[in-house]
């Protein structure tokens, strides 16, 4: 049991797991949200949710001794937490043993399939990809000019129960876009938090650490996996050159990588859970299958 105490800002997926992990190794957790009363317990899981901006917000800064950040940039703010709460953590460095900032793979843009670690250039060719940049910059001038316990986490496709291509294919979806070449990377949301929780255990400030499993692949491979795990029909193939594809897919595949999380592993010890989609897929399935019966 502990007495430390966590400030999560945001309430998405990744926190969702995060906090109930936290709490189950026994944390105090509170988690931000724009979409809760100002502040409440959800008795499912004894997280304490406050609204953002609470009055009080300063207060729950001061006595966090591990804050992350899951915000995402916007519209308006590279960084809406620091934008917003920066003066606020500068002044808790005293207090704070860990922070943490969760980015995106999306950084390095893309490197025609070849692979991408901590060192690699980042060439980002999406606006949110930019944003992202310029929040790490943000974070990390916490680190080089206040010395606070920053670390940054570049997160590949998050999965995970409810999130995945098997509950998208029970959902109705039929066909897959085929690009020849094209990889993606990926990480089950269990072992981030595992990734996180170690981090937290073993502080090393001032750190960027790729999020990744081990298999990057092409996303008809992972798809058609996923038909035959849940004996549904072959996806149709579409090719990418003759694919309707909306702005954001687009996007999507114009950034062709392949992520190595070496540094992560290496470092603070870890074993994913899930090294591969089909690991990861095969435990989504009989979990699936237990909820039903």
């Amino acid at each position: 049991m502990t007495d430390k105490t966590v400030l999560i800002f945001g309430y998405g997926y990744v926190a969702k797991f995060l906090s109930q992990e936290l709490v189950k190794l026994g944390y105090s957790v509170s988690c931000t949200s724009r979409n809760v009363p100002l502040n409440t317990i959800d008795k499912k899981t004894s997280v304490n949710l406050i609204h953002f901006e609470h009055s009080d917000m300063k207060q729950w800064i001061q006595s966090a001794q591990i804050i992350l950040s899951t915000v995402p940039p916007n519209q308006t703010s590279n960084d809406p937490v620091l934008n917003r709460y920066k003066d606020n953590i500068i002044s808790n460095k005293n207090k704070s043993l860990w922070i943490g900032y969760l980015s995106s793979t999306g950084v390095y843009g893309d490197h025609q399939g070849q692979w991408v670690d901590e060192k690699s250039i980042c060439i980002p060719n999406s606006p949110q990809a930019e944003r992202r940049i310029l929040a790490e910059k943000m974070w990390l001038d916490g680190y080089t000019h206040y010395n606070l316990p920053v670390h940054l986490f570049r997160l590949s496709g998050i999965y995970g129960v409810k999130r995945n291509c098997l509950e998208r294919i029970k959902q109705g979806k039929n066909h897959v876009v085929l690009k020849e070449g094209q990889y993606f990377s990926r990480i089950h949301v269990v072992d981030i938090c595992n990734a996180l929780i170690a981090s937290t255990q073993q502080p090393t400030p001032g750190e960027i650490y790729n999020v990744s499993d081990n298999e990057p692949a092409s996303l008809d491979e992972v798809e058609q996996y996923g038909a035959t795990l849940i004996n549904a029909p072959k996806l149709q193939e579409i090719l990418f050159e003759e694919a309707d594809l909306s702005p954001m897919a687009a996007t999507f595949f114009a950034s062709n990588r392949k992520v190595s999380s070496q540094k992560i592993v290496s470092s603070l010890g870890l074993t994913w859970s899930y090294p591969n989609y089909r690991i990861g897929l095969d435990a989504i399935k009989t979990a699936m299958s237990n909820t039903k019966s």
